[in-house]
């Protein structure tokens, strides 16, 4: 036999031997994961949640799980689905299943199967109500991540929002921004005409810190001018950055057209939601912030008495340095600005180089996501924002809240009931309202005052502060009638008493 003839039986071979692994795993996880709607107490059923979280942690978490010793894992330990010790020890097991090709293939499969089932029965998303079950719980599906409702489970629920709709598109483009954003939308805000030429099509989800160290970068946000910028949502974004979730969307053509960014809280203000998710911001703290929009431009030295008479003039409370790295920076008879912390150095320099990103963070969708409502104004005040050249069209604000709609009536009231208190707040700070770019934030060149802006965009910011006004008014009058009503309730018990 020559070498092109064994070649191709070795080769042959191998392709019968896959498929011979496909077809084993795919029927192990036809018997785990039956159609038919199961008892809860039963041991089917409890398999069948096992491959739920396995699908999950496909999805959100890049195939990593910990699955705790139970009947269940024994059980896929036996069908042949996992390599897992036996037996499995109380801290349980960490499972990569993307080493297990096989497996991964059929619980995509499969997974993908019941989500399309569920959509086409109009009966709750699969996923929605794991992360529902798992709202308070120490960790999501195994997955060891923090579960602060304003955190994790908030941003999970965000990115398999996308991803779903993506799965459930039906086009090859992916799914609208536009379409996506729609079930979400908080109440006065509508998704503005210039998302409609934008799609995603991200399919999985992976935490900021594994996308981080696989592409050996600064930053969690350098994954956006990857190849993969478009295809994964991260999400669990190191804190110094700003954004809690973040994907590149893409056009009609399927290229790389805008960065969005993702703020979660659970109540929050307007402001610090639209700052954390602005581009031009991210890695940067709130000293820093104060000194950009006060016009300092950090990392710059004035020597001598012309250093100390600048100080003097900005305030004591501008020259602030920055611990350690303002005072060994400090030479004598010097007053130095504080530099910027090397993430937002390594931001700067990749915004900078020849990597195509700048356009897309131009460009990028700003997107505040809160458990409970905004303020009355804040839709209104966005939506004519995103109209206007000079305003938020070139990169929109998107104000979204949970919604049975879009989440499921289980974790949508889950996510309520864990986050009850007074609706997010509005701002009027045109630093944060308005789109900025990397290099004006670096450079101190922000548009921070609504007279720095146009008469249209002047004029929103005046009605949002007359309704702001008007709802305060409204609040303090609704506080002295119900005060009201007690002392008068009050004494009439009282009356009656005697």
């Amino acid at each position: 036999m020559d070498a092109a003839s064994l070649r191709g039986l070795v080769l042959r071979s191998l392709d019968a031997g896959i498929r011979t692994s496909r077809a084993l795993c795919s029927k192990a996880i036809a018997e785990l994961w039956p159609e038919a709607p199961l008892p809860p107490v039963a041991a089917a059923a409890r398999s069948a949640q096992l491959c739920l979280e396995l699908y999950a942690a496909a999805r959100l978490h890049g195939g990593l799980a910990r699955l705790a010793p139970s009947d269940a894992s024994a059980t896929a330990l036996r069908r042949g689905l996992l390599a897992l010790p036996e037996p499995v020890d109380a801290a349980g097991c960490a499972v990569d299943l993307q080493r297990e090709p096989a497996s991964y293939a059929a619980i995509l499969h499969r997974g993908d199967r019941e989500l399309r089932r569920a959509h086409i029965a109009c009966t709750p998303d699969p996923v929605f109500a794991l992360l529902a079950t798992y709202a308070s719980a120490g960790s999501v599906a195994g997955f060891e991540l923090s579960t602060s409702v304003s955190g994790a489970v908030l941003e999970l629920a965000f990115a398999w929002h996308i991803i779903r709709a993506v799965l459930l598109a039906g086009d090859a483009r992916g799914a609208r921004v536009s379409s996506v954003l729609a079930p979400l939308a908080a109440t006065g805000w509508a998704p503005p005409d210039k998302l409609c030429g934008l799609y995603f099509t991200a399919t999985f989800a992976q935490e900021g810190s594994v996308l981080r160290a696989a592409a050996g970068a600064d930053t969690d946000l350098h994954f956006l001018a990857t190849p993969c910028g478009a295809s994964i949502i991260a999400v669990g974004i190191e804190a110094a950055a700003g954004a809690d979730v973040a994907v590149a969307a893409v056009d009609a053509d399927g290229n790389p057209a805008a960065a969005v960014l993702v703020q979660a809280k659970a109540q929050a203000s307007l402001l610090e939601c639209l700052r954390a998710c602005s581009p031009a911001w991210q890695y940067t703290a709130g000293s820093e912030r104060d000194l950009v929009l006060r016009g300092v431009r950090l990392g710059t030295a004035a020597a001598g008495g012309g250093g100390k008479a600048a100080a003097g003039a900005r305030g004591k409370a501008d020259i602030v340095a920055a611990g350690a790295r303002g005072r060994a920076a400090a030479g004598a008879g010097a007053t130095v600005v504080p530099d910027w912390t090397p993430k937002r150095q390594a931001f700067d320099a990749l915004v900078a180089g020849d990597t195509g990103l700048a356009p897309l963070l131009d460009r990028a969708v700003r997107v505040a996501v809160s458990v409970n409502d905004f303020q009355p104004w804040a839709g209104p005040l966005c939506a004519a924002l995103n109209q206007l050249p000079a305003g938020s069209y070139c990169s929109p604000i998107a104000l979204c809240t949970s919604s049975a709609g879009a989440f499921g009536e289980a974790l949508h009231g889950r996510l309520r009931m864990l986050c009850t208190g007074e609706p997010a707040a509005c701002t009027d700070a045109g630093a944060f309202l308005l789109p900025q770019s990397v290099a004006a934030v670096r450079d101190s060149a922000v548009v921070s005052r609504a007279a720095d802006c146009s008469a249209e965009v002047q004029a929103c910011l005046a009605e949002a502060a007359v309704a702001q006004a008007a709802v305060a008014t409204i609040m303090r009058n609704a506080k002295r009638n119900a005060k009201r009503k007690a002392k008068r309730k009050a004494k009439r018990e009282a009356a009656a008493g005697v």
